[in-house]
Parts: structure tokens; C-alpha cells; sequence
């Protein structure tokens, strides 16, 4: 009977380590977050990069937040075949329209995240070059980012396999947490009210979600 007894204290004390243990891992999350952020938001012009914008302009960031926009410049095919197919003039005349065309995107990413957030966080802007998949996660490392915000063009299973999927790179190779953003669909999706589902599981990694 005491035998029992004991075994039952031990139980309870272990739930209420654990229960404690949990408790200061959340204290520590929110004391966290509280910390002003470096928040690297990829953007490409389309659709899919708007709504990661207009996403971010709506979260209320810790005071001191930083933003970086970042637009890739992608070279669709490696430099070797690139100078083989076409003279030097057009190779040039490529890669200028390529880099302008990323420098409008962080623009008009800019422009957008400044009518919903106005002054609230400091914004900065860099066109990068190469590889989508490889570019944001080095910017990300060197800038030493804390959070990465990009968007899903929504691409079936097949899309995936022949195109890819940036998002899905930046998710799976990230040293941060990574936000991805789709495009809502449902009615009043452009208001502010939200249902976020949040999935945790009682780790530290549950609590760095929360």
C-alpha cells in the first residue's frame, strides 16, 4: 500500500515538474517575442508574394522590428548554356530586364506594406541574384534573420515535382522560422479578423511556436 502510495507521489510530482517546466518555456517564448525582430520577406510580384505582404503590414511586430524585402533576380539557366545560346549583347540586355524587374517588385512590395503598416516598422529593400531557394536562405543566414515571410503559389503535386517550390525549400533548409502566406479566399478575407489553427505538442519546439 505505501508502495503504491509513493508511486502515485512520484507521478504527481513528475506532471507538476512538468506542468512548471512548460509554464517557464512559455514565459520565455513571450519574453521572447516581445524582442524586436528581423523579419526577411521575400517577395517575386505575383499574387502569391502580395499576400505574404499585405500578411506581415497587418502583424503588430515588437517595437524595433526590422523589415528587409528581397527580391530575386533568377537566372533560369546556368551562365555556360546562357553565353553558348545568345551573343554577349542579349546576355546583357537579359540580366539588366531580369535585376530591373526585381527592383520594381521590392517597389511595389514596399509601397503596399507601407499603405497597411504605415511607419510601424523599419523597412529596407535588396535585390539579390541567383537561385530562389539558395538566395533568401544565405541572405537570411548572413543578415541573420529571425523570421522568413514568403508566399505559396499554391502548386499541385506534379507542379512541385517539375517546377518546385521556393517555399517549400525555404521551409524545409531554414536556420529560422519561416511564415508562409496563401492568398485567402473566404469571404471578408480582407478584413483583419483571423482563424489561426496552432499545433503544438508540449516540446520547446511546440513552445517556439506559441
Amino acid at each position: 500500500m505505501l508502495h503504491i502510495a509513493g508511486q502515485g507521489f512520484l507521478r504527481g510530482t513528475r506532471i507538476a515538474l512538468d506542468k512548471r517546466g512548460r509554464a517557464l518555456r512559455a514565459h520565455a517564448t513571450r519574453k521572447q517575442m516581445r524582442k524586436a525582430m528581423k523579419l526577411l520577406l521575400a517577395v517575386d510580384g505575383s499574387e502569391a508574394s502580395l499576400a505574404a505582404v499585405e500578411e506581415a503590414a497587418r502583424t503588430p511586430w515588437p517595437e524595433g522590428s526590422m523589415l528587409r524585402i528581397v527580391s530575386v533576380a533568377d537566372i533560369p539557366f546556368p551562365a555556360q548554356w546562357r553565353l553558348a545560346s545568345m551573343p554577349s549583347g542579349e546576355f546583357k540586355e537579359w540580366d539588366r530586364i531580369v535585376e530591373e524587374r526585381s527592383v520594381e517588385n521590392t517597389a511595389q512590395a514596399m509601397t503596399r506594406f507601407g499603405e497597411i503598416a504605415a511607419a510601424r516598422t523599419e523597412m529596407t529593400a535588396k535585390t539579390l541574384i541567383g537561385d530562389p531557394k539558395i538566395a533568401i536562405l544565405d541572405e537570411a543566414e548572413r543578415w541573420g534573420a529571425d523570421l522568413i515571410i514568403v508566399g505559396t503559389h499554391g502548386y499541385n503535386a506534379l507542379e512541385r515535382l517539375w517546377l518546385g517550390s521556393v517555399s517549400r525549400a525555404v521551409a524545409s533548409h531554414a536556420k529560422c522560422s519561416v511564415q508562409i502566406a496563401r492568398r485567402r479566399k473566404a469571404k471578408g478575407a480582407d478584413g483583419k479578423a483571423m482563424r489561426i489553427l496552432l499545433a503544438v505538442d508540449g516540446s520547446e519546439f511546440g513552445d517556439a511556436a506559441v
